[in-house]
């Protein structure tokens, strides 16, 4: 939507985003009780119900991040060449994602790996056997 010059904010697009990503958020919180593969599970309690929000949540949830994205390009492709919003896209997506591969995921990873009696050392003697696994 164009206001003469100024290109006007998708406020239904902010929250179906905002909805979504509070699924998204549930739906992780959720993992930890169903019986699904994991790195750490509950097993005392009543899984129905969780199992019955996670296949739901999980079957459409990304799809509506991916549509959203694509609107979302489509728009900011209008108001920016490709070569910015690509530079913009590898800073505001490529970092955190570094950042996430290098510094979130690995204790995640020695965690489970201690827990299932996988390794027996410390987590700086852990990390290049992370690295040969998982990069």
């Amino acid at each position: 939507m164009e206001n003469g010059n100024q290109f006007a904010r998708h406020y239904d697009l902010d929250w179906i985003k905002v909805l979504a990503t509070f699924m998204v958020f549930l739906y992780h919180c959720s993992m930890f009780f169903n019986s699904f593969d994991g790195h750490i599970k509950n097993d005392i309690i009543n899984k129905t119900y969780i199992e019955i929000f996670s296949l739901s949540v999980g079957n459409w949830i990304m799809p509506i991040f991916f549509v959203i994205s694509g609107i979302a390009t489509f728009h900011a492709l209008k108001k920016r060449k490709a070569q910015s919003f690509m530079k913009e896209r590898l800073l505001r997506l490529g970092l955190p994602l570094l950042l996430g591969i290098f510094l979130l995921s690995p204790p995640q990873v020695y965690i489970e790996r201690i827990t299932n009696n996988q390794f027996e050392c410390s987590l700086l003697q852990f990390f290049p056997h992370y690295l040969m696994d998982y990069i």
